[in-house]
């Protein structure tokens, strides 16, 4: 008989929810930055390319679904009723998000830029599982993608209402950037890899004490950064965007230096405040932004 809650279980678990809510959050802060610029908002379009995201997203994520790595049971009828039952899930939502897709391509058919975007931001959704199990670089497969995430995504946004390029989305990005790095990095190697390849090579190589300190750098860095570039630009009504996470930030660095001990046991006991600093980041610009009353 067919345990209908454990498929449902193991459908949900396989999803990087928190990576889904990110891409979900920076599409909302190209908007908001859209807004803020004093704009016209295409909420149509822009409604469509978020939608494709969350299908294509889905879509990519079950088809590289191997049931064999991500859980363990002896029943071999249970493993391929899973391998059918996600192949066809990555079937339906590949076929549901062409359906956005082809209407963001008729629209925005003459805007090369856009469409040369949307390309490597579909090879990425295609390609992120496969980079983050074969390359064996620290840190490079999470910051491929904290760039999509974190810039690609809000930059198509932005083409999509008219807007090619501005100053505000680098300060923004790059901070988030910095952020998004130190999130996956903490995830991965504390939660999503273990006993994968990579988190072995980090261990080994670099040390968890040295990894728990590049994540506090990272977070650190991201601040110092984002506040100069914000004080250059003149754009003070933006700080406390900033500050919407900072407690969260400085109770998170406070912690993970205090771990001793079992790290991973440690480690894992904060990734609910690795979720919501992360989270509060991305919610923050969007706050501050669609604040803005300012037009440049």
């Amino acid at each position: 008989m067919i345990n209908f809650r454990k498929v449902v279980k193991n459908i949900v678990d396989s999803v990087n929810w928190t990576e889904l809510i990110l891409l979900t959050l920076n599409s909302g802060i190209g908007l908001a930055i859209t807004k803020y610029l004093g704009y016209e908002i295409n909420w149509v379009i822009s409604a469509y390319f978020i939608l494709w995201t969350l299908f294509f997203y889905l879509g990519s994520r079950f088809i590289w679904f191997n049931p064999n790595m991500n859980f363990h049971v002896e029943d071999l009828v249970f493993l391929r009723l899973m391998t059918s039952v996600f192949q066809l899930l990555a079937l339906l939502f590949f076929a549901i998000s062409v359906v956005p897709l082809i209407q963001i391509l008729i629209i925005t058919f003459n805007n090369l830029l856009l469409i040369y975007l949307i390309s490597i931001f579909c090879c990425w959704l295609l390609l992120r599982i496969y980079l983050e199990q074969k390359i064996q670089i620290f840190g490079l497969s999470e910051s491929i993608s904290a760039f999509m995430i974190c810039l690609v995504s809000p930059l198509v946004i932005l083409n999509l209402n008219g807007i090619q390029n501005h100053e505000i989305l680098l300060s923004i990005s790059f901070f988030s950037f910095l952020q998004v790095i130190a999130f996956k990095l903490f995830q991965d190697y504390f939660e999503l890899n273990k006993g994968n390849r990579k988190a072995e090579f980090s261990s080994v190589y670099i040390g968890p004490y040295s990894i728990l300190k590049i994540i506090s750098g990272l977070i650190i860095l991201g601040y110092v950064a984002c506040i100069s570039q914000l004080f250059l630009q003149d754009r003070m009504q933006l700080f406390y965007s900033l500050g919407f996470a900072l407690p969260i930030a400085l109770y998170f660095i406070f912690k993970i230096n205090q771990i001793s001990g079992d790290i991973k046991k440690e480690a894992n006991t904060l990734m609910p405040i690795a979720i919501v600093f992360i989270i509060f980041v991305e919610v923050g610009w969007i706050l501050g932004l669609w604040g803005g009353l300012t037009r440049n």
